[in-house]
């Protein structure tokens, strides 16, 4: 499960009201067919929260967190380790949809994640957000959690970090990956590590969205930051007082009360930004809302609930939903979200090959009537 914080870049404006409307689901003959994409493929067998970028026409590099592998080709997970990231290049040709998966092992043979930074604890975990590309770079950025005794996830969030990648169109097992940090809460309690889910870039600024005791807080960093030492000294945040103040998080900071502490992404779609993301007023989450605005600093609408989740709840519990916008049709008509429930038992997890996958989901949405009026 994923309680980590929350990213995003945006453009700035105003308020919007929202008018309701019905969804179906179904998926197009068009577009790719995604049911079983995801399956056990190999040596990889399953993993959490995925994202996804299109780099080229018809390819798409895309991330998951906690990632079941193994050093050859199973078909249980009891044969598996758990690694904290995987990545995968997909392609679409004729309306199929094919990917390839990507991860490391050491000399002895031993699973390792694909984003890696040695600079953190072996026992730390990297979990990558949004991909997003600037100037033909690539950037992915990554949470920094370190172990925790209890809870869910067992996982302490302490800072945000960002995979910088000048040469993505080699293949990826040849990228030269640098690591910038850009939040350290250096492991102290109470301490706000930053980082976030979605990213966006424009106008100079990533804008960054960071879970606050189940209310976000907006904060920003300048590109130019990134050619620095220590690209978090100029972090900004967004205070009550509609104005940017140097710092991470102060208690002035505006408050944002949709409730996605997991599973958020943004996109721009018809002229206005479209906010995805696990509703989690509840736990277990039962469903997948929408909001929309002009600005990440105002205005965004009443969540609407797009999706239910299907699982059985007694069992099971579903998070991390993230939008594909690469797959939305042209006309706005679509969306294409992935999301994934996993058991409350790691027994079950490890023996029911049906579940800890990503589950791609496209709905007929009319994404132009969620009007900012």
């Amino acid at each position: 499960m994923r309680s980590s914080t929350l990213l995003t870049l945006v453009l700035l404006c105003s308020p919007c009201l929202v008018q309701s409307f019905a969804f179906t689901e179904s998926f197009p003959a068009a577009r790719p067919s995604f049911q079983k994409t995801f399956q056990s493929n190999g040596a990889w067998l399953g993993g959490d929260t995925s994202y996804s970028l299109e780099i080229i026409p018809g390819v798409s590099v895309w991330t998951f967190q906690d990632t079941f592998v193994a050093s050859q080709n199973t078909t249980s997970r009891r044969n598996s380790t758990i690694v904290a990231n995987t990545l995968a290049l997909s392609s679409t040709e004729n309306g199929s949809f094919s990917i390839k998966y990507y991860w490391r092992q050491d000399v002895l043979g031993n699973q390792l994640p694909f984003f890696n930074d040695s600079l953190t604890l072996s026992s730390d975990k990297l979990w990558p957000g949004q991909a997003f590309s600037i100037n033909n770079i690539l950037y992915f950025p990554l949470f920094w959690n370190a172990p925790s005794i209890g809870g869910l996830v067992n996982v302490l969030p302490v800072g945000t970090k960002l995979a910088r990648i000048r040469n993505y169109w080699d293949d990826p097992m040849d990228w030269k990956i640098e690591y910038l940090t850009i939040t350290n809460a250096f492991r102290q309690p109470g301490n706000q590590p930053g980082g976030g889910l979605a990213v966006h870039y424009i106008y100079g600024y990533i804008y960054m969205y960071a879970v606050i005791e189940s209310a976000q807080i907006l904060t920003r960093l300048p590109f130019s930051a990134f050619e620095t030492e220590y690209p978090g000294y100029f972090i900004e945040y967004f205070t009550n007082q509609d104005s940017w103040r140097r710092g991470f998080y102060q208690t002035n900071a505006k408050l944002f009360n949709f409730p996605a502490s997991s599973g958020l992404t943004l996109h721009w779609m018809g002229n206005q930004w479209l906010a995805l993301y696990t509703d989690t007023t509840l736990f277990p989450s039962v469903n997948i809302s929408v909001t929309v605005s002009l600005s990440l600093e105002n205005g965004w609408s009443v969540p609407i609930e797009i999706y239910r989740y299907k699982g059985n709840h007694t069992d099971e519990f579903c998070y991390g939903a993230a939008q594909h916008s690469q797959y939305t049709k042209k006309n706005n008509s679509s969306i294409m979200f992935t999301y994934t429930c996993n058991a409350f038992r790691f027994e079950t997890q490890l023996d029911d090959g049906t579940r800890y996958y990503p589950e791609p989901t496209i709905l007929e949405i009319p994404v132009d009537h969620i009007l900012l009026k």
